[in-house]
C-alpha cells in the first residue's frame, strides 16, 4: 500500500562526537543503533551519517562501516553518508564498499558526497587537497562504470568490482556542497543535489535548465540545525547547554580555518540559544513548526548532539514519534503491507 506522505521527508543524522564531559563512544554507537531501529519501526524515512577526520571529539570517520550496522538493525528506513568526501579516498575501495552495503541494505543505500573543506584531513589521509574537485568528478564517473559488473580499468588499474549492487546502475549519487560551483557539478554529473543553503537550489535547476538536464532529488533543508523535543524545554536547554555550545565552537572552528564561515568560535553558554540553529520546542510548538513545511523538503533531526547522553536523546526522539509525528501525517502511519505499525519504547 502507498502512503501518500503530507510532511517532509524527515531523517536521523549522527556525526557521534564524544566530548568528555557526555557519553562516551561505546555508548553513543549503541544508542544510534538503538535509534536507527526505532526510527525504521515507527515511520520516519531515513538515517544519516557524517564523515571527518583528525578530530579531537572522535567525529565519525568511517561511514561505511557505521551504515552497515544500521542497515542489519533495519528493514525499511534509507540510509546514506552525509556526505561522504569522496576526494578522501580511493575510489575502488569505494566502489567495492558501496556495492556490498547496497547488498547489505537490499537496496536501501544513496550516497552524499562532497569535496571537503578541511584541509587537515587530506593531509592526514595522503590525499592532495588542491585538485580535490577535479579528482571528485572523475571519482563519479568511475563509480558508475564500476557498479556494472564488468571489467574497466581506473587510472591504468584493471578493474572489477563484484558483487554487483541491488540496485540497477548502482546507488543514487547526490552532490552536496555549499557555493554555486558545487550546484553546476550537481547538475553535470550527480543524480540530485544536497546544498547547505536553500538558496543553491535556484543556482542547481538554473544549471540543469543550461545544459538540458532534468533536475534530480532536491529537498531543500528546513527547521533548525538541531530541533530538540521536551515537555520542559527551560529544564532541557539546562542540561543541553554544553552539548550545544561544543558543536557550535567546533564547526565554527573548521569554517574559519577554511574561510567558509565567519560565525565567532568563542560562544558563550548563556548565548548559544540565542542563535537559532539549535532549539528546544514543546512538541505542540514542533507539531506547528514542521505544519509550515513543504512536504517536498528534509528536516533533519540530529538526537545525539555534541555527545548528548542517550537517555536524554531517547526521551526527545520518543516524544517526537509519539506526540508529534501522529499529528503531522495526515493519514494513520501504516507499513508497506497496510498493517498499522506497532509503537514501542527505546
Amino acid at each position: 500500500m502507498t502512503v501518500t506522505r503530507t510532511r517532509p521527508v524527515i531523517a536521523l543524522r549522527y556525526d557521534l562526537r564524544a566530548t568528555g564531559f557526555g557519553a562516551a563512544h561505546a555508548d553513543l554507537f549503541a544508542a544510534m543503533l538503538d535509534q536507527a531501529s526505532y526510527a525504521d519501526q515507527q515511520g520516519l524515512d531515513r538515517v544519516h551519517v557524517s564523515e571527518h577526520h583528525h578530530a579531537p571529539d572522535g567525529y565519525l570517520p568511517s561511514v561505511f562501516v557505521a551504515l552497515a550496522a544500521i542497515a542489519a538493525r533495519t528493514s525499511r528506513v534509507r540510509i546514506r553518508p552525509s556526505a561522504l568526501v569522496l576526494p578522501l579516498h580511493d575510489p575502488v575501495r569505494i566502489a567495492e564498499d558501496a556495492a556490498v552495503l547496497d547488498v547489505i541494505s537490499n537496496g536501501r543505500l544513496d550516497l552524499t558526497v562532497g569535496a571537503g573543506y578541511r584541509e587537515i584531513e587530506f593531509q592526514m589521509l595522503g590525499r592532495s587537497f588542491a585538485d580535490r574537485g577535479t579528482r571528485l568528478r572523475r571519482a563519479l564517473t568511475f563509480l558508475r562504470e564500476a557498479w556494472t559488473g564488468e571489467p574497466c580499468v581506473f587510472e591504468e588499474r584493471p578493474v572489477l568490482v563484484r558483487p554487483v549492487p541491488v540496485t540497477p546502475g548502482g546507488p543514487k549519487i547526490i552532490m552536496g556542497g555549499s557555493t554555486p560551483k558545487t550546484a553546476r557539478r550537481a547538475a553535470e554529473i550527480a543524480d540530485g543535489y544536497d546544498p547547505a543553503s536553500p538558496s543553491l537550489i535556484e543556482d542547481y535547476l538554473a544549471a540543469c535548465a543550461d545544459i538540458g538536464r532534468q533536475p534530480g532529488e532536491c529537498l531543500p533543508r528546513v527547521g533548525p540545525f538541531f530541533l530538540f523535543v521536551s515537555d520542559d524545554p527551560e529544564r532541557s536547554r539546562a542540561a543541553l547547554g554544553r552539548h550545544v555550545q561544543h558543536e557550535m565552537r567546533q564547526y565554527a572552528a573548521w569554517g574559519r580555518q577554511s574561510d567558509l564561515l565567519s560565525a565567532p568560535t568563542d560562544i558563550p553558554l548563556e548565548e548559544v540559544w540565542t542563535v537559532g540553529s539549535h532549539q528546544v520546542v514543546t512538541p505542540e510548538d514542533a507539531v506547528d513548526l514542521i505544519r509550515g513545511f513543504d512536504p517536498d523538503s528534509l528536516l533533519t533531526l540530529h538526537p545525539l548532539c555534541g555527545g548528548l547522553p542517550p537517555d536524554l536523546a531517547n526521551a526527545s526522539l520518543q516524544l517526537f514519534v509519539e506526540k508529534v509525528l501522529p499529528e503531522i501525517d495526515r493519514e494513520p502511519a501504516q507499513s508497506a503491507d497496510g498493517e498499522r505499525r506497532e509503537r514501542w519504547t527505546l
